[in-house]
């Protein structure tokens, strides 16, 4: 009972001690949200030049998405990959990344999506609204997968990388 007590409580200190600084977190979430708007803005650009009327709501959903999505991406890139070579902490740093911010702008879309055909759904917390909320939710975080790979493209692709290799280079 003890061993399995002391292995908890390691645990627990290992992932308060890989959670990232608040100064990280303050700093890193806006210019990191700045870089997925970004990501967006040159998308948005190379398809129509801006011409779509919701394009100020498409860069603050990215914006978002990316401020949300760096501080978890930075704590569990620190508690899987902290203690591995340099190499390994940036391929992991990288993809966890990426699947961070893409989980965050996915419940940013699925959250907005929701909000619009909530009007057409049942009654709050009946059976058949369970089966609406769970798949209107599924449905718009699996058509934003879809959707995010053009999106992404190249410069996410890059962004991501940037943050493996400043997270390899960082971290010890």
């Amino acid at each position: 009972m003890t061993s399995a007590r002391s292995r908890l409580g390691s645990f627990v200190a290992r992932m308060a001690d890989t959670a990232p600084t608040p100064a990280a977190v303050l700093f890193g979430s806006p210019v990191f949200g700045a870089l997925m708007g970004l990501v967006a803005g040159i998308d948005l650009y190379d398809r129509n030049q801006f011409l779509t009327p919701q394009w100020p709501a498409v860069l603050a959903m990215f914006f978002l998405g990316g401020a949300l999505g760096f501080a978890p991406a930075l704590w569990l890139s620190r508690l899987a990959f902290g203690r591995r070579r340099r190499i390994a902490r940036t391929m992991g740093a990288t993809l966890v990344a990426a699947l961070a911010t893409h989980l965050a702008l996915a419940a940013l879309f699925a959250l907005e999506y929701r909000f619009y055909y909530s009007h057409w759904h049942a009654p709050a917390f009946t059976i058949v609204w369970g089966f609406q909320f769970a798949f209107t939710t599924l449905s718009a975080a699996y058509q934003f997968t879809v959707i995010s790979f053009s999106i992404y493209g190249f410069p996410g692709a890059a962004i991501f990388l940037g943050f493996g290799l400043w997270f390899g280079r960082s971290s010890h």
